[in-house]
């Protein structure tokens, strides 16, 4: 039986993408380049809702929540899969340092 899995965007998410396009958009004057990455994200998470269990767990919290991600580009976008839900948590850019920002121990 398939699963239709619901879509949930954390306010988190929504911040840092904005801020990402914004950044591009001021410090490099590309309206456009910021336009299609926002646009290459979305496609991207609602590509990844018809299966988003189909993809290996790539960090787990300490609380337990199992993340798993989505590249899009230069860019990691992490979320969580609980029951029928897609929760997308927040982006990075690759060139961050993941181990320091998802607090490995």
């Amino acid at each position: 039986m398939d699963v239709e899995y619901r879509l949930e965007i954390s306010t988190l998410f929504e911040r840092q993408l904005a801020e990402a396009a914004r950044y591009i958009r001021e410090e490099y004057d590309n309206s456009t380049a910021a336009e299609r990455l926002t646009l290459r994200v979305n496609n991207a998470i609602n590509k990844r809702l018809a299966n988003p269990l189909g993809y290996p767990v790539h960090w787990a919290s300490p609380q337990g929540e199992q993340y798993r991600y989505i590249v899009v580009r230069k860019y990691i976008v992490f979320y969580t899969v609980t029951e029928n839900i897609m929760d997308i948590r927040f982006i990075f850019h690759g060139s961050r340092d993941l181990e320091k920002l998802l607090d490995y121990d």
